[in-house]
């Protein structure tokens, strides 16, 4: 029923031929065998690569460190002049999701759902 595993590495299933008049079987250019062969992973590659990483970490590891104070400074402005901005940054975020006014709807009445519920508390403690 099936035919010999060296019949089919060859191409010569059914009068299947495995060359073609572009090239290989799917009409791409035919690959010599030295092309063929995978190149090996250098360690000179895997270093730079393990370089690059390290790199990131630190150039990130500075930016973090010098906008700390930056980032800090907003805790002194008021809840009443941020609260806003959030509102209206979570409404864009909600909106360019689908384009649809209903996630903005849907939005803000969580929001307002949670704004107004009383905080929640363990009734068996003090």
């Amino acid at each position: 029923m099936f035919a010999e595993p060296q019949k089919l590495s060859r191409g010569t299933l059914a009068g299947v031929s495995t060359a073609s008049a572009k090239g290989g079987p799917s009409g791409l250019p035919a690959l010599s065998p030295a092309e063929r062969t995978a190149a090996p992973i250098s360690w000179a590659a895997t270093g730079s690569v393990c370089a690059s990483m390290y790199l990131g970490n630190v150039v990130g590891l500075v930016l973090v460190l010098a906008t700390v104070p930056i980032f800090a400074s907003i805790l002194r402005v008021p809840f009443a002049a941020v609260a806003p901005m959030i509102v209206v940054s979570c409404a864009i975020g909600a909106c360019a999701i689908q384009n649809a006014m209903f996630d903005i709807w849907l939005m803000l009445s969580k929001f307002l759902s949670h704004s107004f519920d009383a905080p929640c508390r363990n009734p068996e403690l003090p």
